[in-house]
């Protein structure tokens, strides 16, 4: 696929992805809102090291996993604020899956035009199917964190996603044609790879890999 082709299947996609992202927000906040509950935050002058690296694809101590960092600031009632600050990390996350399920999708039609010749037969409802995809993946989305700044009294929260969960997930989702089913499966550690390089190159995301 050339590129002129790639930016307009990218471009086709980007209103529509910001649906499915709206959609997956609008979730998360109905979620917050039945659970109710919160972890409890630290309060230190030394912001940790997640803060610094952001939001991204990472390999931590030997794991790949999405890390999502959400914030919130002037919130009096300290519940609301860190369930402000999960619900936003959260969203961090369902846009990284959003992105990861267009690249797959992307990357399997590329390669099977490139391989025979012909465009690879459309899914019945794309848009639907790989909304679905992000919305089951992120499911096993966990806030791992919190943290207080008192200087400008924002609270921040980190979410995560272990890869090999998110992946496993894919083969519950209906809708998907076979072929991009096996595509999956052969080539999800792939397209992980290049977005993990992706943000490893960005400078913050250089910053201490062994931790959070």
């Amino acid at each position: 696929m050339n590129l002129r082709l790639s930016i307009l299947f990218l471009e086709e996609f980007e209103m529509k992805a910001f649906v499915r992202a709206t959609v997956l927000l609008m979730s998360f906040a109905l979620v917050s809102l039945q659970i109710g509950c919160t972890l409890n935050y630290r309060e230190s002058a030394t912001p940790p090291d997640w803060i610094v690296r952001g939001s991204g694809a990472f390999k931590i101590s030997g794991s790949d996993a999405f890390y999502g960092v959400g914030s919130v600031r002037g919130i009096d009632s300290r519940s609301k604020a860190e369930q402000i600050a999960n619900l936003r990390a959260r969203g961090e996350i369902a846009n990284q899956l959003d992105l990861y399920t267009r690249q797959l999708y992307h990357d399997y039609r590329a390669a099977t035009l490139a391989r025979t010749g012909k465009p690879a037969p459309l899914m019945q409802y794309p848009e639907l199917t790989l909304g679905i995809m992000t919305e089951t993946m992120v499911r096993g989305v966990q806030i791992v964190d919190t943290w207080k700044d008192r200087k400008t009294d924002t609270v921040y929260s980190l979410a995560s996603l272990e890869f090999a969960g998110a992946k496993a997930s894919l083969s519950q989702v209906s809708g998907v044609t076979p072929e991009f089913q096996r595509y999956i499966r052969s080539h999800a550690e792939k397209t992980f790879d290049a977005i993990l390089k992706r943000d490893v190159a960005r400078p913050s995301g250089q910053k201490d890999l062994k931790g959070k």
